[in-house]
């Protein structure tokens, strides 16, 4: 019995470990994919964050120049896109840079199939 005891003990610990190591802020986990598998298919993932202070920005507009795809930064700051292989111009909107927000600010980045690429994009709030 004791046997048994422990070993469920191990089993609950190991479990609240790996829920403790899972950050709630990352838009990438295991199943997290409103994607099916075969949307993969020649495709990477792209995720963007928008930050300042070590904390992500939410409601920032990001595009995706060459696809003309956008989304919003979530409550985290992030934003992620499953795109064909190749090479973007990602576009962040109204960042701050010490002095009044440009209009937009362009990063190049390279996709890879199957393949996760991420994009941070510096936003300083004080600089305004």
């Amino acid at each position: 019995m004791k046997r048994h005891a422990a070993r469920f003990l191990c089993i609950a610990a190991g479990l609240l470990i790996m829920a403790a190591c899972s950050s709630s802020d990352s838009p990438v986990r295991p199943g997290d994919t409103s994607n099916s598998s075969d949307e993969w298919m020649g495709k990477g993932l792209l995720v963007v964050q928008v930050y300042f202070d070590g904390q992500g920005i939410p409601d920032k507009r990001i595009e995706i120049v060459e696809l003309g795809v956008e989304r919003t930064t979530n409550e985290a700051g992030y934003a992620k896109f499953y795109v064909p292989a190749g090479e973007y111009t990602v576009r962040a909107y109204n960042i701050n840079r010490g002095g009044p927000p440009l209009l937009h600010i362009d990063v190049q980045t390279i996709i890879a199939p199957g393949k996760e690429e991420r994009v941070r994009i510096f936003d300083c709030l004080v600089c305004v």
